[in-house]
């Protein structure tokens, strides 16, 4: 069985000045569908680097980054764009939410830019069950700056699974909500697994995540362990 994510004797250097930062080394990985995966480590270490080599968002390494066996740098720039927008989720520390939209136009964003032809109506429905599934059925016209840390990450989730993609990528999504919060994030991460049958990446320095994941790597020294 093919593996979704396939990362194969990655290294990764930057240059800062004359120093050689080699934050990768020969590294890797293999991830199956519906694992539920938290990378950990230090600040700096390399955990956002990755999210960026496995989203076909950095190019600038050796070795191989595949998904489905499919290598993302032999992909023109069209096809990796579509790829993330297809294929992939994106949750992030800050939310990125758009200000000047509300929250339901918030979660439509990756499927107006995706330029496929979509039914309106069909999108706004999906749209509603995934406010529904995350508690915020209330919410749909609100704006964004007026809701609280916590509802804005769900929304960001409803965001990222919209295109009902096979992979969940979340850097540090639990890094500005305080531990209340944190644990219903955490639950609606389990129910995103259990109900969608996506794959779902979390970069994080939080034990709550950490411990409900199916599986834990350390990055040190440019290693998984």
């Amino acid at each position: 069985m093919t593996a979704l994510v396939e990362l194969r004797d990655v290294s990764k250097t930057f240059i800062d000045g004359d120093q050689q930062n080699h934050v990768l080394r020969n590294l890797n990985l293999e991830i199956r569908t519906g694992e539920f995966l938290a990378v950990t480590g230090p600040s700096g270490a390399g955990k956002s680097t990755i999210l960026n080599l496995i989203s076909g968002l950095d190019l600038d390494y050796v070795g191989q980054s595949l998904f489905l066996g499919n290598d993302l740098k032999s992909m023109t720039d069209d096809q990796r764009s579509h790829f993330r927008n297809q294929e992939i989720g994106f949750i992030f520390q800050a939310f990125h939410l758009i200000s000047q939209l509300t929250v339901l136009e918030n979660i439509c964003v990756p499927v107006w830019v995706s330029q496929i032809s979509i039914d309106e109506s069909a999108i706004k429905v999906r749209a509603k069950k995934l406010l529904a599934s995350l508690g915020l059925t209330d919410k749909e016209h609100s704006d964004v700056t007026q809701l609280s840390g916590g509802e804005r990450q769900r929304v960001a989730i409803a965001r990222a699974l919209i295109n009902e993609p096979k992979l969940v990528l979340a850097d540090e999504p639990t890094g500005n909500l305080d531990p209340e919060t944190t644990d219903i994030i955490v639950r609606y991460f389990e129910n995103i697994i259990e109900e969608s049958n996506c794959t779902l990446i979390v970069v994080t320095h939080d034990e709550r995540v950490s411990r409900k994941a199916n599986r834990v790597l350390r990055l040190t020294e440019g290693q998984l362990t």
